[in-house]
């Protein structure tokens, strides 16, 4: 007696069967789709408004520069500095989504930093979604993520 046992792309058969049978294939592979989105941009305030300092960094980071937002006030590179609460996070989120609406940006990570390990996950999360990476060590897909954005950009 043949036994076949048929699962999408794979074909089994097999004479007499003793015992169980187990069958390991790796988990389907979903490809993302572009522009991706990952991590939750918070919800602009309901009396945002945009400043001078919106455009500042605006035509920063249209230049190819680096803007750093933080309440570090010895970071001399930081385009805004700050207590909490003074509209920083506002600030980047306005930014953020007013882009995404536009239709600027291929991909959007937005990743509370509030610990090192909280960063990790989600750069090995996106490793996983994006270069399809299977690392059990979420410190080298993170590190392969960043990697990875070296290399260029789509548009």
């Amino acid at each position: 007696m043949i036994n076949t046992v048929e699962n999408a792309e794979m074909v089994v058969q097999t004479g007499v069967i003793h015992g169980d049978v187990n069958v390991h294939t790796d988990a389907a592979v979903q490809v993302v789709q572009f522009p991706y989105r990952a991590g939750r941009v918070p919800e602009r305030a309901d009396r945002f408004q945009r400043r001078e300092i919106s455009s500042k960094l605006a035509e920063t980071l249209a230049d190819g520069q680096v803007a750093v937002l933080t309440s570090d006030h010895h970071v001399y590179t930081s385009v805004l500095s700050g207590l909490g609460g003074v509209g920083k996070t506002q600030l980047a989120a306005d930014y953020a989504q007013t882009l995404w609406d536009d239709g600027a940006l291929d991909l959007l990570v937005w990743i509370t930093a509030s610990s090192r390990d909280e960063i990790i996950a989600m750069y090995a999360r996106l490793a996983a979604d994006l270069l399809t990476l299977r690392e059990p060590d979420p410190t080298v897909a993170a590190g392969r993520f960043l990697s990875s954005l070296t290399v260029g950009s789509s548009r």
